[in-house]
């Protein structure tokens, strides 16, 4: 990539998203939205183009579903039996932990802690279960995690990026600043569904979460992720 090229893209990033003459109007116009940089690569952790909070909630919503449309075309493509996955870290809920994951068995997934839900045939149990399943939850997993799946496409990353920002809403974020981005993967997928080889450095420049450090920006890997 020439250099020309690169500031061009840095300064696209750093000017965000959004009405401001210099932003570029929606996330897709970004210059790519996802990136893995291999393991081995000589650009490993070096690199990762600046990233602001979506300055709105739409603003947000909209980058979820541009992300989780890129991976759900992309990925197979691009990485084989890889899945990726994040966590977005609510500090306005006590930093609560949405985990957000899509793989390669024609799914994109979200779950949720839910370990101040009430034990079984405690008081409000009932109601937790509910409330919860009335927001767009599907099921309770193991350690009192909640999750819900969808399809990979257009259909499937629009619910699944409703559903994400409503539940960070309901759980008292006042605004995308009060979110980290965190615990960013890229592993091999094996034909039992258990989780392989890391397979390098997953950076995620197109969602409207701030990472809980970004790393100083050099040079980027030869090929992006669009």
């Amino acid at each position: 990539m020439s250099d020309d090229l690169n500031d061009r893209e840095l300064s696209i990033f750093r000017q965000g998203v959004g009405s401001a003459p210099n932003q570029v109007a929606t996330y897709n116009d970004l210059p790519y939205l996802w990136q893995v940089i291999r393991t081995g690569g000589a650009e490993l952790a070096t690199f990762a183009p600046p990233s602001a909070p979506a300055s709105d909630w739409p603003l947000l919503e909209e980058s979820f579903r541009a992300l989780l449309m890129a991976l759900s075309d992309q990925l197979p493509a691009q990485l084989g039996s890889a899945g990726v996955g994040f966590n977005v870290t609510n500090r306005a809920d006590g930093d609560r932990v949405l985990a957000v994951l899509c793989n390669p068995h024609d799914e994109l997934m979200a779950l949720i802690d839910g370990t101040d839900s009430p034990d079984q045939w405690s008081p409000g149990h009932t109601e937790y279960e509910a409330a919860i399943l009335s927001r767009g939850w599907h099921a309770k997993v193991p350690y009192r995690w909640w999750e819900a799946t969808f399809p990979r496409g257009l259909e499937g990353a629009t619910e699944l990026a409703a559903l994400i920002v409503r539940e960070l809403r309901h759980r008292g974020a006042r605004n995308p600043s009060d979110l980290d981005l965190s615990e960013l993967t890229v592993d091999e997928t094996l034909e039992t569904g258990a989780i392989g080889a890391n397979l390098g450095k997953l950076i995620l420049p197109g969602l409207g979460v701030s990472p809980l450090s970004s790393p100083s920006p050099a040079r980027p890997a030869p090929s992006s992720d669009r």
